[in-house]
């Protein structure tokens, strides 16, 4: 682990949402949201499926969304991926708007926001919406 500058931490997340409207092909693109919640995991997964989701699938060049929890340390890391980079771009402002007016409401605080490529899209896990 020397090679890594530090010992390796291990949290265990689970899957809470997981929707593919299409397979994300080469150039693909990912933000992912990380929030503290200020109550139950139950009651926040609930309003992402049925407030957050719709919103997410509207967007130009949506492929997928995914929820993951940690109950231990009450978080939640969200991940929209895009066909493309530019397609991430162009839904920036939008991604912004819908933080500052959707997720406080549902019972969590924004921590961190990235935006990223995506190197390994091809996970073989289940739908769970």
């Amino acid at each position: 682990m020397a090679a890594f500058g530090g010992e390796p931490e291990v949290q265990e997340w689970e899957i809470a949402v997981l929707h593919r409207e299409h397979a994300l092909r080469d150039g693909g693109a990912a933000r992912l949201t990380w929030a503290q919640l200020d109550g139950a995991p139950e009651q926040f997964v609930e309003a992402f499926r049925t407030r957050l989701m719709p919103k997410l699938e509207e967007m130009p060049g949506f492929c997928s969304v995914s929820l993951l929890t940690n109950r231990d340390m009450g978080r939640v890391v969200g991940t929209v991926s895009f066909e493309s980079r530019e397609a991430l771009e162009r839904t920036r402002e939008q991604a912004r708007s819908l933080r500052e007016n959707v997720t406080g409401s549902m019972g969590a605080t924004v921590t961190d926001v990235a935006e990223m490529d995506v190197a390994l899209a091809h996970l073989r896990v289940p739908e769970t919406v």
